[in-house]
């Protein structure tokens, strides 16, 4: 568990530290936040999606493009939410009005 001071205290090598400070914005107010073991769900019961923890299950998820020249193929890497915008915007040949957190996926394009 972290409060804002702890967590700010903590070492980059603390893996469930940096991935709070990552998730958590810098002005948002929050208490404390807890790190779960793995497989833990957060969840009140209900069958609705619920994500709140930092577990690999909340915060990864895949990603697929589909269409007329996109090749198909299956990429065993890292990528981000964020790469889907900037990757989108070059498959149609726009460019984005504002800067994007993510990058182009080349094996999409």
């Amino acid at each position: 568990m972290y409060t804002p001071r702890t967590l700010a205290a903590a070492p980059r090598s603390d893996q469930s530290a940096e991935l709070w400070r990552r998730l958590l914005p810098a002005d948002y107010g929050w208490l404390f936040c807890a790190v779960t073991v793995d497989g833990y769900v957060w969840s009140g019961g209900g069958l609705g999606a619920e994500h709140s923890s930092g577990n690999r299950e909340d915060i990864e998820v895949p990603i697929a493009f589909y269409g007329s020249g996109v090749p198909a193929r299956r990429v065993e890497r890292a990528a981000s939410t964020v790469d889907i915008a900037p990757t989108l915007a070059a498959l149609l040949s726009l460019t984005p009005m504002d800067s994007l957190d993510g990058r182009v996926l080349p094996e999409v394009k």
